[in-house]
């Protein structure tokens, strides 16, 4: 049986090292996307096999913080001979995703289907670009939606 997978010698060094040091890159083990809407951001991450009831989500401090646990599994066949290859990650995982002032964390919602965790975060209202009055001397006391005559109020008098 052919393996299709390349091991070189710094590869392997690698692998061993994180697994004795615990210097795993987080998103290699919990890769993750960001998308924003107009109303809302969208994570996702993809967290196949892991136990769901290990599965803990906090949001606080402009943070939204995932961590999960995956056992490696126990079969007797495993038991008896012997690990040929082992490149699925087990044991805790965990990782932060910051997001902008304007997202609402106190009404994040959280749901894990399929091996993803989705999770939709609220932009919060009035977050947002939004037009600030500008006064200026001798011009009008709030800049309109039209365009100002700045040119015509800046002028030397």
């Amino acid at each position: 049986m052919a393996m299709t997978t390349a091991v070189t010698p710094f590869w392997e060094l690698d692998r061993m090292a994180a697994s004795v040091l615990g210097t795993e890159r987080a998103p290699q083990t919990m890769p993750a996307d960001v998308f924003r809407t107009d109303d809302h951001y969208l994570v996702q991450i993809d967290l196949p096999g892991i136990t769901p009831e290990t599965l803990e989500v906090t949001a606080g401090d402009r943070t939204l913080a995932v961590s999960a646990e995956r056992a490696r599994p126990v079969d007797g066949d495993q038991q008896q001979g012997q690990m040929l290859s082992a490149e699925r990650r087990h044991g805790r995982f965990s990782r932060q995703i910051s997001l902008p002032e304007e997202a609402d964390l106190d009404h994040v919602t959280a749901d894990y289907r399929d091996g993803v965790l989705t999770m939709l975060v609220p932009i919060a209202v009035g977050a947002g670009a939004r037009r600030i009055a500008v006064t200026y001397p001798h011009g009008p006391k709030q800049a309109s939606t039209e365009q100002n005559t700045v040119d015509q109020n800046l002028a030397p008098v």
